[in-house]
């Protein structure tokens, strides 16, 4: 019987696979099947993948740490790559936590009830309505406040944007800075996370059962002279002393130490 003759013919090299040899009939059919790709080359892939996302996330945190501890490798890093979803989504947590805390140990009838008395022509105004009308539009205030409240994160936002762009305008135009608005708004959203440890210390102290007859969400925790202070008294004095706030001083400080690397 007559052996049919063979050759040999090189294939088209596989990404993850050997240069391979298939053995051709005569009449060229062949029953040769390419090689996949192996499970090892494609898990080796992904995990390049992972690990470049956590490297990130990690980048992101040490950025974090160093805002408080090294403030100028944190923004000269931002220069490099100008992300701030990390301390967006750090502040939007702790906004809604300090929230739920006010919501469950204080209320908001009683937040707004506070409010009332911090304004002499609110409180006189409360005062000469019935009260049947007085309760109601208590009511409908602290519904509107307890809202509001909660999707404080997104004015946080708004407000950043509005300071980066005022900065951006600053800097850049006026002083010629080489400055981008994503970097300007990275500076303003890393140099508000001291204004995170207020919060967290409101959080504590009501957990701690702290007492709620004069609690605000302008002035939670005594950060600043005007926490002593009556408004009713002299409006001007308070809102004066409640500005010279430790925090946002730090906050100040901060933004300029960014602006500058």
């Amino acid at each position: 019987m007559r052996t049919p003759a063979v050759c040999w013919k090189p294939r088209r090299r596989s990404l993850f696979s050997k240069p391979a040899v298939v053995p051709l009939s005569s009449s060229g059919s062949t029953d040769y099947n390419p090689p996949l790709r192996s499970q090892e080359g494609f898990n080796g892939c992904c995990s390049s993948t992972h690990g470049y996302g956590r490297r990130r996330t990690a980048l992101q945190g040490v950025r974090i740490v160093n805002t408080f501890i090294a403030p100028a490798k944190t923004f000269t890093d931002l220069r490099r790559n100008a992300s701030w979803w990390a301390p967006f989504l750090l502040s939007v947590i702790v906004s809604i936590i300090f929230v739920a805390v006010v919501d469950q140990k204080v209320g908001f009838r009683k937040v707004t009830e506070n409010q009332i008395q911090m304004s002499p022509k609110a409180s006189a105004r409360l005062d000469q309505m019935p009260a049947a009308e007085g309760n109601k539009a208590i009511a409908s205030q602290a519904t509107v406040t307890r809202y509001i409240s909660y999707g404080f994160w997104l004015l946080i936002l708004i407000w950043n944007v509005i300071v980066a762009a005022i900065l951006l305008g600053t800097f850049k135009l006026g002083a010629g800075a080489d400055l981008t608005f994503k970097t300007s708004l990275a500076v303003v959203m890393y140099a508000s996370l001291p204004l995170l440890i207020k919060s967290l210390l409101a959080i504590v102290s009501l957990l701690a059962g702290m007492n709620t007859d004069s609690f605000t969400f302008q002035n939670p925790v005594a950060t600043n002279p005007g926490y002593r202070l009556n408004p009713a008294d002299s409006p001007f004095l308070h809102s004066l002393a409640t500005s010279l706030d430790i925090f946002m001083i730090w906050t100040l400080i901060l933004t300029a130490i960014g602006m500058s690397c």
